[in-house]
């Protein structure tokens, strides 16, 4: 968990300094996607779009070997530990992806630090589950 956590949050840093305005869209509409999951309770769905979302993040960052080194580490641990989280009882969706509206509007804004931020005030929230 610390590796994904130091190279992820290297790459929300990156992603706010180097996301394009196609980048910022699609994590908006993958950020939706995955709103309207959470909304509806539907934790496999929110899982598959927190994956979308995340992965989608890496790629802004336009750094082929950040993305490559979180796609080996992060995928296969993903889903494992999303799910033993989410199907957690009393774990909020839609409080977990209101976490992840601080980060978009981090990269949104061009804001390493507060991306950072934003980033371990989310992995802090997730690890007490």
């Amino acid at each position: 968990m610390a590796v994904r956590r130091a190279l992820e949050a290297f790459a929300v840093e990156e992603a706010a300094r180097h996301a394009t305005p196609a980048d910022v869209a699609k994590l908006e509409q993958l950020y939706q996607l995955a709103s309207a999951a959470a909304q509806a309770r539907e934790s496999q769905k929110y899982i598959r779009r927190d994956l979308d979302f995340h992965i989608s993040m890496w790629e802004s960052t336009h750094n082929e070997c950040l993305v490559d080194s979180l796609r080996r580490i992060v995928v296969p641990l993903f889903g494992f530990s999303s799910i033993r989280v989410a199907m957690q009882p009393g774990f909020d969706l839609e409080h977990d992806v209101r976490l992840h509206r601080a980060v978009l509007d981090a990269i949104k804004g061009g804001e390493p630090e507060r991306a950072r931020r934003a980033f371990n005030t989310a992995m802090n929230d997730w690890a007490t589950w």
